[in-house]
């Protein structure tokens, strides 16, 4: 009777730790975007490896005052790292106790949706160098693996009916019902969240073709100057006369690429609220519609004065990523 009382605590347990290992493959999923664990020992975090580490993975994120890392970087000691610790979604290892320079990524190694970076060097500097050549590529892979992770938890949850976008717009865009509509007018939607001190808005309008391409002045001034002029108009606060405008001691960054067949233009800057004391970042994308004779434009505005903004914007850019044209 004895023996089988044990084998079946023998087999209990044997289960029992398949679930832990299944159930492990999720831990990350409640990680906040862009944390980043580092393995390293504390002698090559205290000098020269650990500066190079900020350096090329906690640089500031453009349009974000006061400045937040791109990354949020923690450190643990190898001899620290274990089942606690292996489960977290982007981890990268460094050792400079090997033969040779080396870099290698292993996808899903301990948990679902997990990067595992391996750098490693015949010494300090090989360890440096070899980080210098895929730093790029390190922080890329990561941002990439974050926007689908953040996206494919907005299409889990509620929202907002698709057949508004289609009608209003003839775009597809995945919009959580979270947020909701402010202001709806024949060109324009204003859709916002509340947060944890403040608000994430998300803007759509669309201007004619010519508003942006004549001789007046150039495509950048032009769509600066409709953005600020649509921005000014519907964006208000509670206080008397106020409006949205640009924050004139920093200048926006822009940049150009294409997407679905389309130019699309690209700033990134502050904003203020004129007459009242808020202010925040933004982005702005501007998308050329040939075929509909427009540009559609798509902005996310964010306001949350005493708390971290990176987690806010990833989420907008995740959502502003969704937009397709029907």
């Amino acid at each position: 009777m004895k023996r089988l009382g044990y084998f079946i605590i023998l087999l209990f347990m044997l289960f029992s730790c398949k679930d832990r290992t299944a159930n492990d493959k999720e831990i990350n999923s409640t990680e906040e975007p862009c944390q980043v664990l580092i393995v390293i020992n504390d002698r090559l975090w205290s000098g020269s490896v650990g500066d190079s580490i900020r350096e090329y993975l906690a640089t500031p994120i453009e349009g974000i005052t006061p400045p937040e890392a791109k990354f949020l970087i923690s450190q643990i000691s190898p001899n620290l790292f274990s089942s606690r610790t292996k489960g977290r979604r982007n981890i990268i290892v460094f050792s400079d106790n090997y033969n040779n320079n080396g870099f290698q990524l292993e996808k899903n190694k301990f948990a679902n949706t997990q990067l595992y970076f391996t750098v490693s060097g015949d010494s300090k500097a090989g360890l440096v160098n070899e980080l210098r050549k895929n730093a790029d590529s390190i922080v890329n892979t990561i941002l990439t693996s974050e926007f689908e992770v953040i996206t494919n938890k907005l299409l889990k949850g509620s929202l907002v009916d698709a057949n508004f976008f289609q009608d209003k717009f003839r775009v597809n865009l995945t919009l959580p019902t979270t947020y909701k509509l402010v202001s709806n007018s024949d060109h324009f939607v204003w859709y916002k969240k509340d947060v944890a001190s403040g608000s994430s808005n998300v803007l759509i309008y669309d201007i004619p073709i010519e508003r942006i391409e004549n001789t007046e002045n150039t495509v950048i001034n032009n769509l600066l100057a409709v953005k600020d002029s649509v921005n000014g108009k519907y964006i208000h606060s509670i206080e008397d006369n106020s409006f949205l405008s640009p924050n004139e001691g920093n200048m926006p960054t822009n940049k150009q690429f294409v997407r679905q067949a389309r130019t699309v233009y690209e700033f990134n800057g502050d904003w203020d609220m004129q007459n009242s004391f808020m202010s925040g970042p933004y982005m702005s994308y501007a998308f050329r519609d040939e075929k509909a004779k427009r540009y559609l434009f798509i902005e996310a505005l964010v306001y949350n004065p005493s708390m971290g903004k990176r987690a806010i914007l990833m989420e907008m850019e995740a959502i502003v990523n969704t937009l397709t044209f029907k």
